[in-house]
């Protein structure tokens, strides 16, 4: 909060976007905060938890004099939209470099990994092995960027270690089933 105050104050600025950072607002400026939670979800086993996390949350929200959720209205599940009246969030559709093409439809699935190693080769092994036993038209994208891009087909399996935008605009585009 001081930083944003800080920085409010020498920069002359009017306006604070937020992306999900709670004490990232300044009195002196109009905040705008990004979320598409307005509600926290928990756990069953810590669901009587949630009105509490939920007050404390719409607290720091409440911060803002704005709240945009990046998504269609009336797209996202009612149980992650409940607020008080005191916030009134604003929909502003999706935020994306994509622009999805309407191609005819070449994949059943296309399953795209990212994070950290080991964690994304052993899902994309998992994957791999269940994708090859459906013997559907498929895509694996590995999420591999250390070398130069290699695509190999085996059977309906296609891999690739990485896709450029245009790539994977058109892949999926192509696809019906995205994981």
């Amino acid at each position: 909060n001081k930083l944003a105050k800080a920085i409010v104050k020498n920069e002359n600025i009017d306006i604070v976007v937020s992306d999900n950072r709670y004490g990232f607002y300044a009195d002196a400026a109009h905040n705008v905060f990004i979320t598409h939670q307005l509600t926290v979800l928990m756990p069953k086993a810590w669901r009587c938890m949630q009105p509490l996390v939920n007050y404390f949350n719409h607290r720091q929200i409440s911060h803002f004099q704005t709240c945009w959720v990046p998504a269609p209205d009336g797209l996202l599940t009612p149980d992650l939209l409940q607020h008080p009246s005191s916030i009134q969030p604003v929909f502003i559709g999706f935020l994306s470099r994509l622009s999805i093409p309407l191609v005819p439809s070449r994949y059943k699935v296309l399953a795209l990994l990212s994070g950290p190693s080991p964690q994304r080769e052993q899902l994309g092994e998992i994957l791999k092995k269940q994708l090859k036993e459906l013997d559907i038209p498929a895509v694996l994208i590995w999420g591999d960027f250390s070398g130069e891009q290699q695509t190999t087909t085996e059977g309906n399996l296609t891999e690739m270690n990485f896709a450029d935008a245009d790539q994977l605009n058109q892949l999926i585009g192509a696809s019906e089933i995205i994981v």
